[in-house]
């Protein structure tokens, strides 16, 4: 008996003890079955239906990945990649894996006309669940952590998730609206630095005072949503991933009325700074696939950040890299200010324009 032949026999005795149920023989006789034919996606996507009824998600992932190389059209692969990454909480890779299954299904006749809707009830359930604070990922809740200074365990296995959240949740700072975080970097060279916490509500006010202007724009400096974007996809990053924004705050008409800022150019990688500035890094949250959405409004925090930081190799690169696709091209964006999601809600965003 070839090969071929073989490895064919072994998947249909792997099919037989699948729908009996018995999945850890089906497991024995696909693995088989790809030792004979380690090209056939069918026998890794039927593998991984077994570690999906067994709990073994990321063992589901890896045999979904390698079908899908094998075969890119396999939506089946695709479906049992998204569940498996819905049960892990990772729910930008469940949306991307969904999305494609729906994109094939819709291009293919499909027997089961039920599939085709399931998956988009499937896909709408996982956009659900990016910004519930119960079942967001640990990405988004450590930067949400990280909003208030609360301090966030080392987490090496999914049963310390769920203490984390609690203790998160109770804190008293839960649900209150975090301090927006800058650099202020002054207009006089020899001025210290400062690091400085603000107050939503006021930072608009206090904003114009510390740079001493009436009008307020921003400049971002880097967006990995934007260059992702740049680099061919049309909607950014993706649904539901983190992804980091600096943005130089500063007087509207610094350009034609304020001093050149050597300090402030030197460290942002930006010779045209004039005036005093405030650096703000924040870390945001895609939820929607809107290009003309404001990005703003998906700020989870607003992080520390440090001479040392745009001192470092890293922040230079990242200004490189932003340079060479944007050039001087820095659209400035309006603030959103806001709070974080509190147990069962989504956040209620509350815009500020910060040149009012």
């Amino acid at each position: 008996m070839s090969s071929s032949n073989t490895a064919s026999k072994r998947k249909e005795e792997g099919n037989e003890l699948f729908k009996n149920h018995d999945y850890n023989g089906a497991i024995e006789k696909f693995t088989l079955a790809i030792a004979e034919d380690a090209t056939n996606a069918i026998f890794y996507a039927n593998r991984a239906q077994c570690y999906l009824y067994q709990k073994k998600y990321n063992k589901v992932i890896d045999d979904t990945k390698k079908a899908t190389e094998l075969q890119r059209d396999y939506y089946k692969a695709w479906l049992r990649m998204a569940d498996a990454y819905t049960e892990l909480n990772m729910h930008p890779e469940a949306i991307e894996a969904y999305q494609k299954a729906i994109e094939l299904l819709s291009r293919q006749r499909v027997s089961q006309p039920g599939m085709l809707k399931d998956a988009k009830i499937a896909l709408e359930r996982a956009r659900e669940k990016v910004m519930n604070p119960w079942t967001m990922s640990l990405d988004t809740l450590k930067a949400l952590a990280r909003a208030y200074d609360i301090p966030v365990p080392k987490i090496t296995s999914r049963k310390q998730i769920e203490p984390f959240k609690n203790t998160l949740f109770r804190n008293p700072k839960w649900g209150t609206e975090p301090l927006v975080r800058v650099l202020f970097i002054p207009q006089s060279q020899t001025e210290p630095m400062r690091e400085l916490e603000i107050e939503q509500a006021n930072f608009g006010r206090e904003a114009k005072r510390l740079i001493g202007c009436r009008l307020i724009d921003t400049a971002i400096l880097y967006s990995a949503d934007n260059l992702a974007q740049a680099r061919g996809n049309p909607y950014g990053i993706g649904y539901g991933r983190l992804h980091t924004l600096y943005e130089a705050v500063m007087d509207d008409s610094a350009i034609a009325k304020r001093p050149f800022n050597k300090r402030a150019a030197e460290l942002l990688h930006r010779p045209k700074t004039f005036g005093p500035i405030l650096m703000m890094k924040t870390t945001c949250i895609k939820t929607t696939d809107d290009v003309l959405h404001d990005k703003m409004k998906d700020v989870l925090a607003w992080e520390h950040v440090s001479i040392d930081e745009l001192q470092s190799g890293k922040f230079k690169n990242m200004r490189k890299e932003y340079v060479d696709v944007y050039g001087n091209n820095e659209g400035g964006v309006m603030i959103e200010i806001g709070g974080p999601p509190v147990p069962g809600q989504v956040p209620t965003m509350v815009s500020l324009h910060i040149g009012s």
